[in-house]
């Protein structure tokens, strides 16, 4: 959406054509300057590239001695369908950044707006300036009507404040957002808006999202490293353990003492036990009593002749 334009009285593409006085005003117009037309049939016309414009002047007070307020008339494109005149109002007091006029929307294009004074009478209307909505392809960086000085951006942002300091009365103090609209100078005319909303504004940037910065990025991936190592000796250790009595576990004693018969024969529950005796041999006579004197002479027993029965 294309954002209005303001063109102050002093811009050179606004052509006067008759007989104007021109005043500084500090801080309460748009660049401290307006144009009054002093004689009747005077003139200013603007041409713009756009879709809507509006002319707005400054009403210092009620009509001169003679009781007649100015009266003016709007034309736009040479239009005669498009003539509009407007009796200024009759304000108690000083009335700053009044919309006097307002077109009707127009097709995208260039216009050209001509403002005729039918009935000037003495300081009753004050020429501030123009405000235009430009076409939505209109290169606005290019255009110098685009752009305010900064001595109307102080004088704009000033205005508001010298308005307020005017109306406020110490029982009930006005804030910027209580500031009364304006009023239409014309019955037929729509709803002037507000003077803070005609001030050009440009659009605010986004909010910026905090970020996370390197160094918070790194401390949060050393934490994860630390962590992760500390997991993976824990898990090491208990594998570790774990083996270790297993091992334990199988382990089998190998060690076997040879067998020796003098130290006899060992049962299950330790204690020692004498070898086992040899089979029994039973012996005939003759043999016994070999035997007999074997173990009581140290030798063999002496051989006898055996005679048949």
């Amino acid at each position: 959406m294309a954002v209005p334009v303001q063109v102050d009285d002093t811009d050179p593409r606004i052509k006067y054509s008759g007989k104007f006085g021109s005043t500084t005003v500090g801080n309460i117009r748009v660049n401290a300057t307006t144009h009054r037309a002093v004689t009747n049939g005077s003139t200013i016309s603007f041409s713009f590239n756009g879709t809507a414009v509006a002319w707005i002047a400054a009403i210092p007070g009620p009509p001169d001695s003679d009781g007649q307020p100015s009266v003016v008339e709007f034309v736009v494109d040479d239009d005669p369908e498009t003539a509009s005149t407007v009796i200024a109002p009759h304000p108690i007091s000083v009335e700053h950044r009044a919309t006097v006029y307002s077109s009707p929307p127009l097709p995208s294009g260039e216009h050209k707006i001509v403002v005729t004074m039918l009935d000037a009478h003495g300081d009753n209307l004050w020429f501030d300036f123009l405000e235009y909505t430009p076409d939505d392809d209109e290169d606005l960086s290019s255009s110098p009507a685009t752009t305010m000085t900064s001595s109307a951006v102080q004088a704009t942002s000033s205005t508001t404040q010298d308005i307020l300091s005017a109306v406020q009365t110490p029982s009930s103090p006005l804030s910027a957002t209580d500031a009364p609209p304006e009023s239409n100078l014309h019955p037929s005319l729509p709803p002037t808006t507000s003077t803070t909303s005609r001030s050009r504004q440009q659009p605010s940037s986004p909010a910026q999202l905090p970020k996370k910065t390197g160094k918070e990025t790194t401390i949060l991936a050393a934490a994860l490293g630390s962590c992760a190592g500390v997991l993976l000796v824990f898990l090491a250790i208990v594998a570790w353990k774990r083996r270790q009595k297993q091992r334990k576990d199988q382990q089998l004693d190998t060690h076997v003492d040879p067998f020796k018969p003098e130290d006899g024969f060992r049962g299950g529950l330790g204690r020692e036990t004498a070898p086992p005796a040899p089979p029994s041999v039973h012996l005939g006579e003759s043999e016994a009593r070999a035997v007999e004197y074997e173990s009581r002479s140290g030798g063999p027993p002496p051989s006898y002749a055996t005679l048949p029965p």
